[in-house]
């Protein structure tokens, strides 16, 4: 078991590797949610627009200019969002861990902004230089979003998964 201890108010437990990939996969949901509806709501545009985005990365730029979104661009889409989904909550997991509430809901939010930085202007414009069209205000929220429901997710699966530790199960 790895224990991380230290600043923040940290209590010293265990590092919960599953309930860090379970916080992905629901913070995903919600920014997959979240962000097809302020899409569709602000600027009217194709609430699959994350898709082809996602795709993209695994695909190559083609995809974004291809007219259509394919079943084949969705599956590439969701498979690559929750990879990357399960990976940061499971970083998530590692920089909240041993937080309360309120502390692992705002850190989890800058956590959340410091992926769309890192994701959108280091890496973005050295590997996916089209990723540059995906800047503005929704990513941004729904990055921070996401940071923040990591945060709240894992320390709930946490708390869930705490009563079957103890009972050696």
């Amino acid at each position: 078991m790895t224990t991380i201890t230290g600043h923040l108010g940290r209590r010293k437990v265990p590092i919960g590797w599953a309930a860090g990939a379970g916080a992905g996969v629901v913070a995903g949901v919600v920014f997959l949610l979240l962000h097809a509806f302020l899409v569709w709501s602000v600027h009217g545009a194709d609430p699959r627009s994350w898709a082809t985005f996602a795709a993209s990365l695994a695909m190559g730029e083609r995809v974004l200019f291809a007219g259509t979104v394919s079943a084949g661009v969705i599956a590439a889409g969701m498979v690559v969002h929750f990879v990357l989904s399960i990976a940061y909550g499971v970083i998530g997991a590692v920089l909240l861990n041993g937080l309360r509430l309120t502390r692992a809901a705002g850190l989890g939010a800058l956590f959340g902004l410091a992926l769309y930085f890192v994701n959108f202007f280091v890496i973005g414009p050295l590997v996916f230089p089209w990723s540059e069209a995906m800047h503005g205000g929704i990513p941004l929220f729904t990055h921070a979003i996401f940071g923040e429901v990591v945060g709240t997710a894992y320390l709930w699966l946490r708390a869930r998964r705490a009563p079957a530790m103890r009972s050696g199960r």
